[in-house]
């Protein structure tokens, strides 16, 4: 199992998602079938699409090197901005 299935699994119990005396369990399941423990926990329905979708990100995230991110950083007048900022109305 990949350093990253563990620090999700870690996760997942940190975050209530899993009880500690059943990460043996998924782990040696996941091996078993040749999946990764978070895709078990979804297609159990233990973790919602949104929740998989976004820790599958952060993996990524985590393994991409930064330089490669830099071009995706939100653009001036993103999400980060408030509706009045955008508006023009900020007082520049």
């Amino acid at each position: 199992m990949s350093e990253q299935d563990e620090a999700q699994l870690r996760q997942a119990v940190a975050e209530g998602l899993l009880a500690r005396d059943e990460v043996e369990a998924l782990r040696e399941e996941a091996a078993r079938l040749g999946q990764r423990p978070l895709e078990l926990l979804r297609a159990r329905g233990r973790l919602s699409e949104d929740t998989y979708a976004s820790w599958v990100r952060m993996r990524r995230d985590a393994l991409e090197p930064a330089a490669s991110r830099e071009g995706s950083l939100a653009a001036p007048g993103g999400p980060a901005m408030s509706s009045h900022e955008r508006s023009g109305a900020g007082g520049a």
